[in-house]
């Protein structure tokens, strides 16, 4: 409502100022038309700033209430956000600890497999050596000739 009053106060002043102005110009009077032109431009200017001044600083509340707002709702989503990924991240470090655990035995039993198998391998193995058959050496009789003479 302030905001209508303040409109038809300006339209009024606008309304006598142009009735000045016909009036001045009939009369020939330019200085009257450039007082009251310059007395309606200072009072609409004036008239408007402080209009502009009340808007801009409303303006400037809801700004920082609406900011205010969305820092809150970040700063909530961001926490759930956060809760959410540790809790994921947590799961996961529990499943990969499980994972590491039965590697390891599964590791471990392959371990002592081999080193079962290396071992019967081992025990089992009979050395078998070749049986080397030594020749026997034979001498040839060398039969000695006797000449008669």
């Amino acid at each position: 409502m302030t905001q209508s009053s303040e409109i038809k106060k300006l339209v009024l002043s606008w309304k006598k100022l142009k009735k000045n102005i016909y009036k001045s110009l009939k009369d020939n009077k330019f200085i009257d038309i450039q007082k009251s032109l310059s007395s309606f431009v200072k009072d609409s200017q004036s008239q408007f700033n402080k209009k502009v001044d009340k808007d801009v600083e409303s303006l400037k509340k809801k700004f920082n209430k609406e900011k205010n707002h969305i820092e809150k709702i970040l700063d909530s989503t961001l926490k759930k956000e956060i809760k959410r990924i540790t809790k994921f991240i947590e799961d996961q470090k529990k499943e990969l600890d499980k994972l590491q655990k039965t590697i390891q035995k599964f590791t471990v039993k392959s371990k002592k497999k081999k080193t079962a198998k290396k071992k019967s391998s081992t025990t089992k193995k009979k050395v078998t050596k070749k049986k080397v058959t030594k020749k026997k050496v034979t001498k040839k009789k060398v039969s000695k000739k006797t000449t008669k003479k």
